[in-house]
């Protein structure tokens, strides 16, 4: 009995031992005996992507590092993450050698970690975090996840022609991308569901920038030189972002309650359009320049500025305002009217860096694309 006792204590050790979460290192040629417990013994990509499909569990986290790892098939798994504990993917600068890497190891750019996918997938399931991750290939999706995704700091690019495909999917709910670049030549930069956020991120030289269902916040973004900007439907939050030089900015489709809110709409065929006209869809501090048409089926709102107002130098990425221009000052914005103390003003637009003295007050973003 002592003997059967002991037995299944040590089994049951073992077990725990086993289903701990692991901080893992991955380099392009691996080192040591590839086991992936440090870098000096880094799995290479064929033990990242075996010990991915086998032994993935809630909190692991993958930390790897800058270089070309070229798939020779599907990169997957069929373990999922937790709400409070995801598996991760971090992309480090090459020669880190903190275990764990700290923020100041964090690849950008080039320096980001780059699967070469070709017509295959680094596709996951549920809860899983990418970070300073680089994708290229023409697989229907390169880099994708289900429900509780996050993006931050990624940039995918699907150069294929076959129609419609993505660069970045989020299939399911509650999911949130955050500085990130996509480019999908026929295709979705960002092809989503609904209940997500989409910030801060860069959707350019697309068919479509990107395509969210309902109850999503789009919130400081930039889209560029696609067919069209952003197709959204239902209930959505489009917040200060950039729409500059798309053959349609913004395609609600037959959305209700769409919230349309200190963006800019510059030099495209048409500005904004819906199916319908609906007294539900509230457009206000917006800025329309330089449209063919700026809006269908919509009502710009009484707030709306429509001024012939370029953009710095777009086409050489630079999406700031012009110095006094009429979109500086001229967004919605918390102020004394509505009970708070002060005025805090917003410039409207994804992009709010301004070289002006004062800037736009309490309310300026000083977002940027830098990383890219």
């Amino acid at each position: 009995m002592r003997l059967l006792i002991s037995t299944i204590i040590s089994l049951f050790i073992c077990l725990n031992v086993y289903s701990a979460a692991e901080t893992m290192y991955v380099t392009v040629s691996g080192a040591g005996d590839n086991s992936g417990d440090s870098w000096a013994n880094a799995m290479a990509l064929s033990d990242f992507d075996t010990d991915l499909t086998t032994n993935s569990e809630a909190g692991d986290i993958y930390y790897i590092e800058e270089g070309t790892y070229t798939l020779t098939e599907d990169l997957s798994t069929g373990n999922d993450g937790t709400t409070t504990n995801l598996i991760s993917f971090i992309g480090v600068k090459s020669g880190t050698s903190n275990q764990p890497p700290v923020a100041s190891d964090w690849a950008y750019g080039d320096n980001r970690p780059l699967f070469a996918c070709s017509s295959y997938a680094f596709s996951v399931d549920n809860y899983f975090l990418f970070r300073n991750i680089r994708s290229t290939g023409v697989d229907p999706s390169l880099l994708a996840i289900d429900i509780g995704g996050i993006f931050i700091n990624c940039k995918a690019h699907n150069s294929s022609e076959t129609a419609d495909r993505d660069a970045f999917s989020l299939d399911g709910t509650d999911y949130i991308m955050l500085y990130c670049e996509g480019i999908s030549n026929n295709g979705y930069a960002i092809g989503a569901a609904g209940d997500g956020k989409v910030a801060s991120s860069y959707f350019h030289d697309s068919k479509v920038g990107a395509d969210v269902s309902v109850e999503v916040a789009v919130i400081g973004n930039i889209f560029d030189t696609c067919t069209t900007g952003l197709e959204v439907s239902g209930d959505n939050l489009i917040m200060n972002n950039t729409f500059y030089n798309n053959t349609t900015g913004l395609d609600g489709g037959t959305s209700e309650a769409l919230a349309i809110v200190n963006n800019f709409f510059d030099n495209n065929a048409t500005g904004a359009t819906v199916d319908t006209a609906l007294d539900s869809n509230i457009l206000e501090n917006n800025v329309w320049s330089n449209n063919t048409t700026d809006v269908t089926n919509l009502t710009k709102g009484g707030n709306a500025v429509t001024s012939d107002i370029s953009l710095t130098d777009p086409a050489n990425g630079d999406f700031t305002l012009p110095d006094s221009s009429n979109a500086e000052d001229a967004g919605m914005c918390v102020g004394v009217n509505t009970g708070a103390t002060g005025s805090y003003t917003w410039n409207i637009g994804a992009d709010q860096t301004d070289t002006q003295s004062g800037g736009a007050g309490g309310g300026t973003y000083g977002g940027s694309f830098t990383n890219f």
